[in-house]
């Protein structure tokens, strides 16, 4: 059997051996050269299939992490961070859970305080404090992740941190927790800190808006406040340069001090009658606001500074559309006025700049005004206006009209005028020179003061 199997094997190789040299081809396949200048077999020979190319994925940089800086506790159990091995460093914050075998239990006073390099902040599980300013105007900063364990933060930990646009605790957090971006106590159920992303909850777990929660929110444009809340605490929406409306609802007992302060884009606010509280400079700086009360007239129980920056007031507002001196606003061409029967006068202005020329009639809903008047404050501090025209309409200029206006370098008096009241160009520093019309007959006290620059003023004999 074994010879016989060597045979059929002899006898298939021999064959194999023929074929391969007389060039017979199998499976009526074409004959072509081979690179030896022999036959191949079964056509051209086969190309190794090309495979398709993988589409390169963009590369993720690695989030780059902080070193940072350690104390031992005071009981020697955990550590304590205390800020940044390099406060140059840029990066984003990672509290571990350890350090050196031992639980990292707190962050430290105004451990990050300042710290524009930071853009993130992740809190580990075994934090229980972040003290107060731990990331005070921290400007730079994105995204706040807290950890469950976190029992205890304190005043301004978050304060002023203009960049931010996250806010999140993680689950299981006892006494914070996080909703629309806004980090929440949960049982005073106030609203600790906000972000330019926030929306309020409205589902009753929020009921007093804190301390400076959304200070220095400069791109918040508008927010809703819920009919839960209750109070709006001090500085809680100041310098929001941004903002230019929020509605208070009905539920709002109290207004704190400075709440609205520097919201130089805000233009109007109502204020229900449930409000019985408002605190000293809650409007300040405000110049664009016209303020509309519910209320007949203020209560005792506001400041008597509540509006200390002068905005125009209606009273009534459900049923009276002028203020106390019988004017109605508008604002026409990005200027300001109060209307009243035919005549406009100029009032308190926002942040006017550049040259300006005051026209000396206004249409507005289809009627005419003259405007006869500047009124006080109306330019105050308006630091970007570099000149201004006054119209011969114009019979009066208020006082302080165009104190600290910095930059304003000419100014154009109309013949109408007849008074330039007390201070009226104080500390325009950058004024040179002017020339007051004949028709001026009376000029107040400090009217051209602390004009630094001021060279040349012609005063005519009708004064």
């Amino acid at each position: 059997m074994r010879k016989t199997l060597k045979r059929i094997l002899a006898c298939c190789a021999a064959v194999a051996c023929v074929l391969s040299t007389f060039g017979f081809v199998a499976c009526g396949g074409e004959q072509s050269p081979t690179p030896s200048g022999g036959i191949s077999i079964g056509g051209d020979t086969p190309q190794e299939e090309e495979k398709p190319q993988e589409e390169e994925k963009p590369q993720v940089p690695e989030e780059t992490f902080v070193d940072l800086e350690y104390d031992l506790s005071s009981d020697g159990n955990s550590y304590v961070v205390i800020g940044c091995s390099d406060d140059e460093e840029e990066g984003a914050v990672k509290i571990p859970d350890t350090w050196e075998g031992l639980p990292v239990s707190a962050i430290a006073d105004r451990a990050f305080s300042l710290n524009k390099k930071i853009t993130k902040v992740i809190i580990g599980d075994n934090v229980t404090s972040i003290a107060s300013r731990a990331f005070y105007l921290c400007s730079n900063l994105t995204s706040v992740t807290i950890g469950n364990s976190v029992t205890s933060i304190g005043d301004f930990a978050f304060a002023f941190c203009s960049g931010l646009t996250s806010i999140t605790v993680q689950n299981g957090n006892v006494k914070y927790h996080s909703s629309g971006n806004c980090l929440i106590e949960m049982e005073s159920k106030t609203l600790i800190v906000g972000c330019k992303n926030s929306v309020i909850p409205n589902d009753g777990s929020v009921t007093s808006i804190g301390t400076y929660a959304f200070s220095l929110c400069s791109s918040l444009t508008s927010i809703t406040i819920p009919d839960s809340v209750k109070s709006i605490g001090y500085g809680a929406f100041s310098n929001c340069s941004s903002l230019t409306s929020i509605e208070i609802p009905n539920s709002v007992t109290s207004i704190g001090s400075s709440a609205f302060s520097n919201c130089s884009s805000l233009t109007s606010i109502e204020i229900p009658n449930s409000v019985t509280i408002i605190g000293s400079n809650a409007f300040y700086d405000c110049f664009k606001l016209i303020i509309y009360c519910v209320a007949e007239d203020a209560l005792w129980e506001w400041d008597t500074k509540w509006n200390y920056s002068k905005c125009p007031v209606i009273w009534d507002c459900k049923n009276n559309d002028v203020d106390e001196n019988g004017y109605a606003y508008a604002i026409v061409d990005n200027l300001r006025y109060g209307l009243k029967s035919s005549e406009a006068a100029l009032v308190v202005q926002g942040d006017i700049s550049g040259n300006v020329t005051v026209p000396s009639l206004i249409e507005y809903n289809g009627k005419s005004y003259n405007v006869s008047t500047i009124k006080d404050y109306a330019f105050y501090g308006c630091s970007s206006l570099t000149s201004i025209t006054i119209p011969n309409s114009v019979m009066s200029i208020g006082r302080w009209a165009f104190e600290d206006c910095s930059n304003l370098t000419s100014v154009t008096i109309g013949n109408s005028v007849t008074s330039i009241e007390q201070y009226a160009f104080y500390n325009c520093s950058s004024l040179t020179s002017i020339t007051i019309p004949d028709s001026v007959k009376s000029i107040g006290y400090g009217a051209f003061s602390n004009c630094s620059s001021l060279t040349s003023i012609t005063i005519p004999n009708s004064v």
